[in-house]
């Protein structure tokens, strides 16, 4: 972080010291192209001229704005991984490249205009990605990774041996009881057909990698996210911190008893409804002073504001000052309609183009708002992680054990380490130290390092496995934050701590969506609707190796789906017959639900980005 910071310091010294020769230059090169226009058309010499001061003049006025609009670009908060310096210095090199050519014009004016040329060529490498980086490329490219992913997936499911094939399942295959017949001989040669097919698909993934990351295209995807979100963040202290909070409505969020993944998640319903209805949400004192220490006041103006609770908040219509949310169980149909897995419908064309997830990328944009950390907790954050050696590449464990086993499996840490082994792998560019942060409600950094010796285990030394403690409190959250930073995150979808972190790393990338291994449940959003997706192609009805029930699809057929068996096969109900069965997981595609939230239009002129 520190070699960074540096850098982009240089990076920022450099942007000053030429600012001063930017706007005589182009006056210059403009006042000589006129030039000669005006030898051989001297008649409109008047004309012209009166044409050049109107732009310039133009310039000028529109100077402050600009600068404004600039702030998005403040390098501190790009600074976050490599990829992001990466992708805004390439725009400062462009712009050097001018300024090489321009060293003998010196203008005060010219320093006033530097940090617009580097907003404006932020501005056209978007529009420029937009154009390139068509929704249908992307969508197919999409399409490839998860078809490949899930082959996989029924490769390592079914391996056909005679140690691991139940004959009871497969005795009216003929083909079938051929292989349970075979030899120890045979299990070898399953193991080599096995090594050759990784071997194919590890030069798959780095092709569909490089493909991805072609002509620049995930730095405009970084790009991309970056100024949505920084869009969505504005429209969020907008909202947070209206100009007059005695005239300000609000709806106050209370207190919901169970852990802290579940408890943001709720302030995350609580947060969308007041960005529905425009009102300043308040975390009620219920929660106490301790739960919101490490983070930010949801707002800067209104903190200390009495709020008095008036009624229940039903729908998103009540014209109420005042508004008490509730739990996600008993939010009303209405209220309902707008939560996850929806999204704004003003954020979807750009969000579905460079996002594969685009659910979860909203629903990181709300945690981030609420989880902003203080000066004090962030000048932590940024100690530990130097101290830990967590820049650059990691792989990301979260084993939750303890009260969670009665709610899901339990899982041993090799299940985890199979696919992190996996994900080092497959890198295009092997690493010399495989770092793994492990985070867990349990010590097991003593296995992890006496299991696996060719890794480095990183954990936080500062955690408590008193989580009703301060100590444990913030220890958790650092961990979260740590997980989110990771390149690659392997957990447990059904933990909301898991989700969190998912959730947050999609803020941080142009699109992570694909950056995971769950190993039980898909996404989904505590209190969501349904989880609709849609047939792609048509399919047979019939049963699976182990005698499961495959129903009958048609394209275009929507499917609830269940969830993801992770052996090439998910599990859901047709809507058109009710019908409950399984389905080839690469065969459907995620139906997107759009809602149309407020387009903020009405404070575009404080924030010009809105």
């Amino acid at each position: 972080m520190g070699r960074e910071s540096d850098s982009l310091k240089s990076t920022e010294h450099n942007f000053s010291s030429r600012q001063s020769i930017l706007l005589l230059a182009i006056m210059v090169y403009s006042l000589g192209i006129v030039g000669q226009y005006f030898l051989l058309n001297t008649d409109k010499l008047d004309k012209s001229i009166s044409q050049l001061q109107d732009t310039i003049q133009t310039i000028e006025a529109k100077n402050n704005e600009l600068l404004k609009r600039l702030d998005y670009l403040k390098l501190q908060d790009i600074s976050r991984t490599d990829k992001v310096t990466r992708a805004y210095r390439d725009i400062f090199n462009r712009v050097d490249m001018v300024f090489k050519d321009l060293e003998r014009y010196k203008s005060g004016a010219g320093r006033r205009l530097r940090k617009q040329i580097v907003e404006a060529e932020l501005t056209r490498r978007l529009s420029t990605s937009l154009s390139r980086m068509s929704y249908e490329q992307e969508k197919n490219r999409r399409k490839l990774e998860t078809l490949v992913r899930e082959l996989w997936l029924f490769v390592e499911a079914y391996q056909f041996s005679q140690k691991q094939v139940d004959k009871a399942t497969v005795s009216n295959s003929w083909a079938m009881q051929n292989i349970i017949r075979s030899t120890d001989a045979n299990d070898s040669l399953v193991s080599k057909f096995k090594t050759t097919l990784r071997g194919y698909k590890r030069s798959i993934d780095h092709a569909l990698d490089t493909l991805r990351g072609s002509d620049g295209l995930d730095n405009d995807r970084l790009a991309m996210s970056l100024e949505l979100g920084e869009r969505v963040q504005r429209r969020l202290s907008a909202v947070q911190n209206p100009p007059n909070c005695s005239a300000a409505k609000y709806i106050v969020c209370p207190l919901k008893p169970c852990g802290f993944g579940c408890v943001i998640h709720h302030y995350v319903q609580c947060l969308i409804m007041a960005y529905a209805t425009g009102r300043v949400m308040v975390i009620s004192d219920e929660s106490g002073p301790d739960e919101r220490q490490p983070f930010k006041d949801m707002s800067e103006t209104c903190a200390s504001e009495n709020i008095t609770v008036m009624e229940k908040l039903e729908g998103t219509r009540s014209q109420e000052r005042v508004l008490r949310h509730v739990i996600i169980e008993e939010v009303s149909e209405e209220a309902r309609k707008i939560m996850p897995l929806a999204i704004p419908a003003d954020l979807a064309p750009k969000l579905n183009l460079f996002h594969g997830n685009p659910s979860a990328w909203w629903v990181g944009q709300l945690a981030a708002y609420i989880m902003r950390p203080t000066p004090e907790y962030q000048q932590e954050l940024n100690e530990l992680t130097e101290r830990l050696d967590l820049e650059g590449l990691y792989v990301g464990i979260h084993v939750r054990r303890t009260d969670k086993i009665i709610e899901a499996a339990y899982h041993e840490l090799k299940e985890y380490m199979q696919y992190v082994e996996q994900y080092y792998e497959n890198l295009q560019t092997p690493v010399l130290k495989r770092k793994v942060f492990l985070a867990s409600d349990e010590n097991l950094i003593d296995e992890a390092r006496l299991s696996y010796p060719n890794f480095t285990f990183i954990h936080n030394p500062n955690i408590s496995m008193d989580r009703n403690s301060m100590d444990g409190f913030k220890g958790l959250v650092t961990d979260i934050f740590f997980l989110a930073h990771s390149q690659f995150l392997v957990c447990t979808f059904s933990s909301q701590v898991c989700r969190l972190a998912y959730e947050l790393m999609q803020t941080m990338h142009g699109d992570a969506s694909n950056w995971f291994r769950s190993l039980d449940d898909i996404y989904y959003f505590g209190g969501q609707t349904h989880h609709l997706v849609r047939a792609m192609e048509s399919n047979e009805e019939g049963e699976d190796l182990e005698g499961n029930k495959i129903i009958k699809l048609r394209k275009g057929d929507l499917i609830e789906t269940a969830g993801n068996h992770w052996n090439g096969f998910s599990k859901g109900t047709l809507l058109s017959t009710g019908e409950t069965g399984l389905y080839p997981s690469y065969k459907v595609e995620d139906v997107l639900e759009y809602v149309c939230l407020p387009d903020f239009a009405n404070i575009s002129s404080l924030f010009p980005l809105v």
